[in-house]
């Protein structure tokens, strides 16, 4: 048997559990701490969506292999003007995707704010909160999603692609980064350009590998504030918290205000894992000397300058549009140097060195490298080889992959 609901909406005030093998409706308001549970097996169709409204704590809870059905346009869509309701999304098995089709209010507007989880872990529910408002002190997509696992662990990890509708974003964000609110702090923290991937034309974010547990976790998307000068230095260096900040695996700066982290500090994050450094400009002006075999990346949308000799029992990868080498750089174990770079200046007496390989390439892979002189946006002369580049490296490669 089945139950047909025909009117034009059904507003809820009360916890309702529906057991049946069809359930539809023209549209569906939860109010209040309304919820409805689907149970496993059953078909849900609301053909004008649902909507979330109110200030309660509302829930809507679906298991993963009904969903919203696709009777109508709007059927697998659920519209929320309540920051404090949820949609859930049961039985998410190992490497399945949970998928929340939600919309939020732009004025009148409706906006799309979806949000895949693919889950890399043991099978469990999703809870999505979504809430539309503009950050003062940020650049940023005006939304932003809450997070929760059941039963989440700090070893939890997940690929998280977000999307959103134009109104969201009036005018394009350069330099688009994840965000995660830090408890700890009190203080929105920037999660690794490595890990996202950006499509301008589709509005989607895609950050691979998220790893922690998703436990009322806050999320949104803005302009990168790592655009001021980040400085390793010898001695002293600001705490964390005030004027940079780290959170799964990355050390980004809070605003565009200097910021200095004593290399000790540096050192002691690689020993817990791979370790990102990301700011507009990095200076290493305190040496460091890393014996964790993890991996060392710096990250600068404008300048990377060793003023200070870095030795490591990892590999090191540095990303820039410019690395000016004045210190000595050299890495143990057979691990690989990197630098991706559209200008590459070493020092006359400085030296780059390592059993493993070194791998050379321009940071836009439309550009042109030219050897010992011969044209191109990344200069390579041949006193690099003969006096820079120290005999003992397994390989030496120049240009990647996707170099055109």
């Amino acid at each position: 048997m089945y139950l047909l609901l025909k009117k034009q909406s059904i507003t809820l005030v009360l916890f309702l559990a529906l057991c049946f093998q069809k359930v539809s409706a023209q549209s569906l308001f939860l109010s209040g701490n309304d919820g409805v549970f689907v149970s496993t097996n059953e078909t849900f169709s609301v053909v004008g969506g649902v909507k979330l409204v109110g200030t309660g704590n509302g829930k809507l809870s679906l298991p993963n292999e009904s969903a919203l059905s696709t009777l109508g346009s709007n059927s697998k869509r659920v519209l929320s003007t309540n920051p404090n309701s949820s949609l859930e999304l049961r039985n998410i098995g190992l490497n399945q995707p949970a998928i929340f089709n939600m919309d939020v209010l732009v004025s009148t507007n409706v906006n799309s704010v979806n949000l895949r989880i693919d889950n890399k872990n043991s099978a469990s529910s999703y809870q999505v909160k979504v809430s539309n408002f503009d950050r003062a002190n940020y650049v940023d997509i005006q939304n932003e999603w809450t997070v929760t696992r059941a039963g989440s662990q700090s070893s939890d990890t997940h690929t998280l692609v977000f999307s959103w509708g134009n109104d969201l974003e009036p005018s394009q964000i350069a330099n688009k980064r994840l965000y995660v609110f830090d408890n700890a702090i009190n203080n929105w923290s920037q999660l690794s350009v490595n890990n996202t991937a950006i499509d301008e034309v589709a509005n989607t974010l895609t950050y691979t590998n998220y790893a922690g547990a998703l436990n009322g976790t806050r999320f949104m998307i803005a302009e990168s504030k790592s655009t001021g000068d980040l400085t390793i230095v010898a001695s002293g260096g600001h705490t964390i918290g005030s004027t940079w900040t780290f959170n799964n695996g990355v050390i980004t700066m809070l605003s565009n205000t200097a910021a200095n982290v004593n290399a000790s500090v540096v050192q002691n994050y690689l020993t817990a894992g791979e370790l990102f450094v990301e700011a507009g400009n990095i200076f290493v002006n305190g040496n460091l000397s890393i014996s964790s075999s993890r991996k060392l990346n710096l990250i600068a949308t404008g300048v990377i300058t060793h003023n200070a000799t870095v030795s490591s029992a990892g590999p090191i990868m540095e990303w820039s549009r410019k690395i000016q080498v004045l210190a000595n750089i050299s890495v143990s174990n057979s691990r690989d140097i990197e630098f991706k770079t559209d200008t590459l200046s070493i020092g006359t007496n400085n030296t780059v060195s390592s059993t493993g390989q070194l791998l050379l390439s321009a940071q836009n892979v439309s550009s042109n490298i030219g050897l010992g002189g011969a044209t191109g946006t990344l200069q390579l002369p041949a006193s690099y080889f003969s006096t820079n580049f120290t005999d003992g490296f397994s390989n030496i490669q120049i240009g990647s992959s996707n170099q055109t």
